[in-house]
Formats: structure tokens, C-alpha cells, sequence
């Protein structure tokens, strides 16, 4: 076996050992790249340039991350909802070591260098740029504004949203009848005329349960005063 391939082998060992002794530990400990000394050359060099994280980095992210990491999915238990969620990592550990960028696991994934691991697993590769960019942020530091978030949205609907009511006139004063009574105008629509009580719980009643009310039931009803 030669050296190039020693090496290999040993990288792989020291990780899968990280990784069980953070299991077995209940620790979080960082999962550094481990890189050899050739490749670590071949890393594209740090941005110069102050990173700002809404410019350079939330793209990246929303391009080549958050369809696997994102809005509610953590694959390998990585997930990218929150810069809190992004500095716990996942399943290997954290992925960034804050002010040291070669020394990072997501650096080493996203750089290419290793063909077997590297990440995005689907679509288009970072660009030397963009690695350069994330190398740079992590340097600095790993600002993140906190109204940022990846995080899937709750449903709209189930938000309550309170209509504006049309104003009320004279015989047309319940919610409802204020609501529809632009829309029989517009489509030239006769409203029904007012029941009395006993008629409006007969059609009520069939309406929901499909049978007459009883005449003990009918007569609690009718004997409801209004408040």
C-alpha cells in the first residue's frame, strides 16, 4: 500500500473514531477537516474582502443548501434553519470551527477536494469564489442577522385574518349580511326574506343533521330569549 493511500486510510479512521466518541461521550465536539498538507494548499484562499452575510452568504446557502438542510429537513441531522441550528451541526458534529476556516468540516465538503464527500451531493458545485466567501465569513467570525432564518413558514391559513366589514345600515346589521351584500348587489341577487324562529331551526336542523328537530328540542329552542 502506498503512502498517498496510508494517508487516506488513516483520515478516514481518525473521523469515524471523532465521530464515536462524541456519540458515545454525549459531547459536541468539533469535527475538523483533516485534510493532508497537499490538499489544504489546494483550498481556495479566503475572500479579502468584509463579508456581509445577506450579500455573500445567505445566496450560497438558498442556492446549494436549504433544499436538503432547509425549511424543516436535516439530513445527517445537519440542519440550517438558524445560525444556532448551523453552529450545533449534525450527526458528525459541528460543521464550522469558528475563526478557522481550514479547519472546518463544511470547507472541506464544499471545496471538492474529495470527490467521495463532497457537498452539495445534487446540483451545481460552489465556485472557488464561493468557497472563498464561506471560508472568509467563518474567519470572521460567522455573522448572522438574526432575522434570518431558513426555516420552513407556517401555513398562512392558519393565522386568523379579521375582514374589514362593510359598515352597517339600517336592516342590514349582522356580519354576515354586511359581507354578502355586495356581492348579491354585483351579481344582481335577491337576498331571502327574514323566518321566523320555528322555520330557522327546521332548516337548520335538516341542514345539519338531515332530520326535523324534536318537538322537546324545538322547544327549548323557542323558548331561548335573546340577551
Amino acid at each position: 500500500m502506498n503512502s498517498a493511500r496510508v494517508r487516506v486510510v488513516t483520515i478516514v479512521v481518525m473521523k469515524q473514531a471523532v465521530v464515536l466518541l462524541a456519540w458515545l461521550g454525549g459531547a459536541a465536539v468539533p469535527v475538523a477537516a483533516r485534510l493532508p498538507p497537499e490538499q489544504l494548499q489546494k483550498l481556495p484562499p479566503a475572500a479579502s474582502e468584509r463579508v456581509d452575510f445577506v450579500r455573500d452568504i445567505k445566496p450560497i446557502f438558498e442556492a446549494s443548501c436549504v433544499k436538503c438542510h432547509g425549511r424543516g429537513k436535516a439530513k445527517g441531522g445537519f440542519q440550517l434553519d438558524t445560525r444556532q441550528t448551523f453552529v450545533r451541526g449534525g450527526d458528525s458534529g459541528p460543521v464550522a470551527v469558528e475563526g478557522q476556516s481550514a479547519e472546518s468540516h463544511l470547507i472541506e465538503l464544499v471545496s471538492g477536494l474529495d470527490p467521495d464527500n463532497v457537498m452539495p451531493v445534487k446540483g451545481s458545485k460552489l465556485t472557488g469564489k464561493q468557497v472563498g466567501l464561506l471560508r472568509a465569513w467563518i474567519d470572521q467570525g460567522m455573522a448572522w442577522e438574526a432575522s434570518v432564518t431558513f426555516a420552513k413558514p407556517p401555513p398562512l391559513n392558519l393565522h386568523p385574518r379579521r375582514p374589514p366589514l362593510p359598515p352597517a345600515r339600517s336592516g342590514v346589521n349582522h356580519p354576515v349580511d354586511r359581507l354578502l351584500e355586495t356581492y348579491f348587489a354585483e351579481h344582481q341577487i335577491k337576498p331571502a326574506a327574514t323566518v321566523d324562529d320555528r322555520t330557522f331551526a327546521r332548516r337548520l336542523s335538516l341542514d345539519v343533521i338531515g332530520l326535523l328537530p324534536r318537538p322537546a328540542v324545538l322547544g327549548r329552542f323557542m323558548n331561548v330569549k335573546e340577551a
